[in-house]
Order: C-alpha cells, then sequence, then structure tokens
C-alpha cells in the first residue's frame, strides 16, 4: 500500500517537473523561511548538507508534497527522499517517474532501489 503511495507521488512529482511544462502550483514555488507551503516536512529535514546527488529544490519540494498528499507520513516521505538522493542520480529518478507515468515497465534495477528505499523509511516511521 505504501509502496503504492509513493508511487503515485513519484508520479506527481514527474508530472510536474520532468514533462517540460512552466507552469508550478505555487506550493511548488514558495518562497520565505518555509520551504514547503503544504507538508509538514521541510527539504532541509529530507535533504541534510551531505547527500551524494541532491535533487533540485523544487523537485524535493514537489516530492514531499505529493508523497504526504497521497497519504504517507511526513516522516516516511522524508525519509524516502533523502535515502533516493544518497541511493539514485536524478536522471535515474526522473526515468523511473517517467516510465510509471506512462504506464510502461520501468528498468527492474531503478524499481527495486526504489522500493527497497520506500520499504525501508515505511518500516522505520512506523
Amino acid at each position: 500500500m505504501r509502496r503504492s503511495l509513493l508511487l503515485l507521488a513519484l508520479v506527481a512529482v514527474i508530472t510536474g517537473c520532468g514533462g517540460g511544462s512552466k507552469r508550478h502550483s505555487s506550493a511548488l514555488t514558495a518562497t520565505g523561511p518555509t520551504p514547503v507551503a503544504t507538508t509538514g516536512a521541510s527539504t532541509s529535514q529530507a535533504t541534510p548538507k551531505h547527500v551524494r546527488f541532491r535533487y533540485p529544490r523544487v523537485l524535493q519540494r514537489s516530492f514531499l508534497v505529493s508523497c504526504e498528499k497521497n497519504g504517507g507520513t511526513t516522516a516516511m516521505c522524508a525519509c524516502t527522499l533523502h535515502r533516493l538522493q544518497e541511493r539514485m542520480p536524478l536522471p535515474q529518478f526522473l526515468k523511473l517517474g517517467r516510465a510509471f507515468q506512462a504506464n510502461r515497465k520501468a528498468p527492474a534495477a531503478l524499481e527495486r532501489k526504489f522500493r527497497n528505499t520506500s520499504v525501508q523509511c515505511a518500516r522505520s516511521s512506523s
């Protein structure tokens, strides 16, 4: 169930960030002291100073907002984003999301990496 929620969040992120559209909701472009206007997790919680692959801030915010809107807890969503940034380079993350968005089978290694990450975070946050 939680895997499905995270996959929905991933698809929503890719739809909002990778589709070539310049439209973004106000939640994704919010500025000021709170990096995320519509969710409990902030990008600073999900992305410590040192991560292997730092995703763009708008992608981080979009993932957190989408993940929580689809039923993920703040802790689970922040954990998943942080661990993905440690394990999955941005081009792989976008490739995975585009495959899900197009209802295509994602490369097995990418799907496995995403699934393992989300399951670990779901277990640690429950």
